[in-house]
């Protein structure tokens, strides 16, 4: 992804990234976001994450965007001094007269405000909502087009139903589909995750999932079937029951781009039981009192009806698909999850 990143920004003649991601790919761009948000963050570019909803190409989306930008460096205003910089200057009232206008003028003297120690100033375009795909397609293109070199625009997309056709990759655009190496991270993931005390079922475990994935990567699916019993029965030992959600879903996920679809689709349910069974326990703690439940539960059951779903869409059962796609929007609403909400209503 960082590769991905860095060729588009090296170019020039580009202003706008037209990302795809898969479902299952958006929650590591969701980490990338995170880690170059943080002061120890390596890409020298300021990524600001705008999820303001686009209704039309009448409705100032551009004066909405400055708007959450106004605020944002001014929350910011704290930490410049902190970090030895000179205060923040709010750039004046716009002159422009078109909403894009005077958002770029506003990135503008952002971009020369961070310093020669940041390359670009990027704005992350997230949506909670278009209302009209084709409108926001062209507001995009009109964008990038009067964009300076030092403002670059990022749209995210799903790869599997692009809601940006009409969006052309020419000129000042760039489409990339992302495809990661979800396996990979995976198992990069599981490498790095706390085990029980004593360590050794959740090295045990390490080792099983790491040949699950390799196996998977070659395309022995029979393999990996055996290497995800031993990773479960270890992953039981560890008494951390997210390890064990992680087992069939991995292996889920290799199955489907495998084209091995109904083992797919017993694979998700069975990780989708055993994140909901975890969310309905009360009070699971390890020995030394740590809540081993966390967080994770919910947005876990979510990902999981999402592999069922695009598992039942690889299988041409559409009803079926569009059903689970609705009771991922109900699990994501309850979490509360609106972007991943939004994806599953459209989906």
């Amino acid at each position: 992804m960082v590769r991905q990143w860095e060729r588009f920004a090296a170019n020039p003649e580009v202003r706008l990234l037209h990302w795809l991601f898969r479902q299952d790919e958006l929650r590591m761009l969701e980490a990338f976001l995170a880690i170059e948000d943080d002061e120890n963050g390596e890409l020298p570019e300021l990524f600001v994450t705008l999820d303001q909803p686009f209704e039309s190409l009448s409705a100032g989306y551009g004066h909405e965007l400055r708007h959450a930008l106004e605020v944002h460096f001014a929350a910011l205003a704290p930490l410049r001094g902190e970090l030895g910089l000179p205060p923040w200057r709010a750039p004046g009232s716009s002159m422009a007269r078109s909403d894009i206008g005077s958002l770029v003028e506003f990135c503008a003297e952002a971009a020369t405000q961070l310093g020669a120690g940041l390359e670009h100033l990027v704005l992350v375009l997230w949506p909670r909502e278009v209302g009209k795909p084709d409108d926001y397609a062209a507001w995009l293109r009109r964008a990038a087009q009067v964009a300076p070199e030092e403002v670059r625009l990022r749209v995210v997309d799903r790869a599997e139903a692009p809601l940006l056709t009409s969006l052309a990759a020419s000129g000042p655009v760039c489409r990339v589909v992302a495809e990661l190496d979800m396996g990979g991270a995976l198992t990069q993931l599981v490498a790095e995750a706390p085990v029980a005390p004593g360590g050794d079922p959740g090295a045990r475990f390490r080792e099983a999932q790491v040949a699950m994935a390799l196996a998977l990567a070659g395309g022995d699916t029979g393999a990996a079937r055996e290497h995800a019993e031993t990773a479960e029965s270890f992953a039981r030992a560890t008494k951390l029951p997210y390890l064990e959600v992680v087992v069939p879903f991995s292996l889920a996920t290799g199955l489907l781009a495998a084209g091995e679809l109904e083992p797919a689709l017993q694979q998700f349910s069975r990780a989708e039981s055993l994140a909901e069974q975890a969310s309905t326990v009360d009070d699971q703690t390890d020995a030394a009192g740590e809540d081993i439940i966390g967080d994770w539960a919910a947005p876990l059951h979510v990902e999981a009806r999402l592999g069922l779903a695009a598992t039942l869409v690889a299988m041409g059962a559409w009803r079926h698909a569009a059903e689970s796609y609705l009771a991922a929007a109900a699990l994501a609403r309850a979490i509360p999850d609106p972007r991943t909400e939004f994806e599953s209503l459209r989906m």
